[in-house]
């Protein structure tokens, strides 16, 4: 099992979308806690943009992570919009 750890953005884009919309909020919660069990699911696509990093769809959002197998962790980085997800 991996330890996942929120960026400051990710944190803070998870915590409006609480606000705003607590449906999808709670399903991007159970998407990023399944990924603590398997880092790299057969949804998840590289991001050629940054190398090292991974995402995975949560319906209209997307999770942008990175895994390092040596300390058993996964960094969620950035939790955004589709129509925004790529602008960074």
């Amino acid at each position: 099992m991996y330890k996942i750890s929120l960026s400051r953005e990710a944190e803070k884009g998870l915590k409006n979308l609480r606000r705003s919309q607590p449906k999808h909020a709670s399903q991007l919660k159970e998407k990023i806690g399944s990924l603590a069990y398997n880092p790299r699911p057969q949804d998840s696509q590289k991001v050629i943009t940054r190398p090292g990093y991974l995402r995975v769809d949560s319906g209209e959002y997307r999770i942008f992570y990175k895994v390092f197998d040596n300390r058993k962790e996964i960094e969620i980085t950035r939790v955004k919009h589709r129509k925004d997800a790529f602008r960074w």
